[in-house]
């Protein structure tokens, strides 16, 4: 996690202050960080993080839902922030066109270019690799500009979401418009680390490299001790590493769905996904700002 341990550092000492619209922060614009996938599972062990709330959100993107009570009945609260933004209707909560419809059921055209049916973009993704390993068309966007006001919140990372083949390995860029350091930032690496190996699990290829380009990059002032506290954490002796189970099917659903049964119903995970050597040190509190 050095090149996160890097940015906590820059933004602490060579962070401008720029008032927000809902707090203010220590900002720099313009990141790239750099994780080799193939030597380790980028999840933060200098404070303890939510590895099943970031496992269940990333079931709910890949189910396509926007209903708040499907991520929450998986245990994950993160959403919780938003309820009030969501449109209530016979117990379901709908938080608008955001990541699950945008991966999962954009709009689609037809040949004309006019309105049609839902669109697919991770099945066109993963469709494109199988296909043409070589393609540079292997990606999608969540950035849907007529969209974005209908949601509660406005996609922060997968903006842009690129996956390679070139190499005869499994490279990965993804563009992120905004990162709270501290919180959020984390927990989309390990979430696109985890895609990513769920991708390269269903295409039956080796893991490279995970690029996270990020443009607005910030500590919110509230957090600037915790980002302390988390620097002064000694260093863990060795890096976490995750494989999925090879008996699981290599079907994107068919891993989802293995995992949020799970998840809903309180079971344990990791006779699906295999984490080892992770020894998360302290819980490190500080205020989710919406």
């Amino acid at each position: 996690m050095g090149p996160y341990l890097d940015l906590v550092f820059d933004l602490l000492h060579k962070g401008r202050r720029v008032e927000t619209r809902n707090a203010p922060t220590r900002q720099l614009f313009g990141r790239h960080l750099k994780f080799d996938l193939a030597q380790a599972f980028p999840l933060l062990q200098r404070r303890r993080m939510a590895w099943r709330w970031t496992v269940g959100e990333l079931v709910w993107f890949l189910s396509g839902s926007t209903d708040l009570r499907d991520l929450q009945a998986m245990g994950c609260r993160w959403w919780d922030a938003w309820e009030g933004a969501a449109k209530s209707s016979g117990g379901r909560y709908r938080l608008g066109p955001v990541y699950g419809q945008q991966l999962r059921g954009c709009l689609g055209r037809d040949e004309w270019g006019e309105d049609d049916a839902e669109f697919d973009q991770l099945a066109y993704v993963l469709k494109t690799l199988r296909d043409e390993p070589a393609s540079r068309r292997a990606l999608w966007s969540m950035w849907h500009l007529p969209d974005v006001p209908c949601m509660a919140l406005p996609p922060c990372h997968g903006i842009h979401c690129q996956f390679s083949l070139a190499a005869g390995r499994l490279d990965l860029m993804m563009t992120q418009r905004s990162a709270d350091v501290f919180l959020g930032l984390p927990v989309n690496i390990a979430s696109y680390a985890l895609l990513a190996r769920m991708v390269a699990h269903c295409l039956s290829v080796p893991l490279g490299t995970m690029h996270i380009m990020i443009g607005d990059a910030h500590l919110y002032e509230t957090h600037l001790g915790a980002a302390r506290e988390l620097l002064d954490q000694a260093a863990p002796a060795e890096d976490p590493w995750l494989h999925i189970n090879p008996g699981m099917p290599r079907d994107i659903d068919a891993l989802r769905d293995a995992l949020g049964e799970r998840l809903r119903a309180g079971e344990p995970i990791s006779d699906v996904l295999v984490l080892t050597q992770y020894t998360p040190g302290p819980k490190i509190g500080a205020e989710l700002i919406p």
